[in-house]
């Protein structure tokens, strides 16, 4: 008979199973961040069209289109980066308060901090996030109607096309709010789905628990420990049965094997496991 072995790293074993989880949740995430770069797009389109004398002035008076251009995208790096220090701020807040609330056995608790990669990524947004909100504003300030500006009397007047593009972000900010919607609406209907589904067996009324620890060296005495147990188990008041199964039904638990090279023998941290 044939005998194969597959192979896979041991993180894309771990997150397998919580990957598509995590993966909806990061495209949730992106979509809101596209809200809210046309919120604020559309916020500095109408702050341009109140500007917008102040820009025909200027330009009369020699300013050059890049001018404009560097002042708004300067104000939407400010803008980006205050948002992202206070994301900072947030997720750093969250994280102390996890630390509090969750649990002492939870894995790998100590690992999650702010380090250099979520720095980098925080800065990448922001960069993104600036060119998404900026780059439209400012070419629309700079080109003003000068003549049309200078003839006009009030000191609000549009500046040509801004109307349309601002009616275009929001157009787009109600179909991303709207994708959001339909996908979280979705994800709730699932999570009661998950909820109602029978696994075969009446769930109320029952325990379950993993024992650890040594059981004997050799199959009897491991079924005599295990026959102790169930003895003891069975007597307790208020049990009706008792029994025992590896793995864990339902779990898909990882259980695995150490090995390394002779090296390993020496300095443990040499071990890798496999399934």
């Amino acid at each position: 008979m044939d005998f194969h072995v597959r192979l896979e790293p041991m993180q894309q074993h771990l997150v397998n199973a919580v990957r598509p989880a995590i993966l909806a949740l990061m495209g949730a995430v992106i979509f809101l961040w596209l809200i809210a770069c046309a919120n604020v797009a559309n916020l500095m389109l109408v702050r341009v069209s109140l500007r917008e004398r102040e820009l025909v002035v200027r330009t009369a008076l020699g300013a050059h289109r890049r001018d404009f251009v560097r002042q708004m995208l300067t104000e939407a790096l400010l803008l980006a980066g205050i948002g992202a220090l206070l994301g900072l701020g947030l997720a750093w807040f969250g994280i102390r308060q996890l630390r509090v609330v969750a649990p002492a056995n939870l894995p790998r608790l100590d690992s999650v901090a702010i380090d250099g990669t979520v720095l980098a990524f925080a800065a990448i947004a922001g960069l993104l996030a600036a060119a998404l909100f900026g780059i439209v504003p400012a070419l629309r300030a700079a080109r003003p109607d000068v003549m049309q500006v200078l003839r006009a009397s009030g000191r609000t007047s549009s500046l040509g096309g801004s109307r349309m593009l601002r009616n275009s972000l929001v157009i787009v900010e109600v179909a991303l709010s709207f994708v959001l919607l339909i996908g979280s609406g979705l994800m709730f209907r699932s999570y009661q789905k998950l909820q109602r589904i029978d696994p075969g067996f009446d769930p109320r009324g029952l325990i379950a628990f993993q024992l650890l620890g040594p059981a004997g060296t050799n199959p009897q005495e491991r079924a005599t420990f295990m026959r102790q147990i169930h003895d003891r188990l069975q007597a307790l008041p208020g049990v009706q049965s008792a029994t025992a199964s590896f793995p864990f039904p339902l779990t898909g638990e990882f259980t695995p094997i150490r090995w390394g090279r002779e090296s390993a023998l020496a300095d443990p941290s040499k071990f890798q496991a496999v399934e």
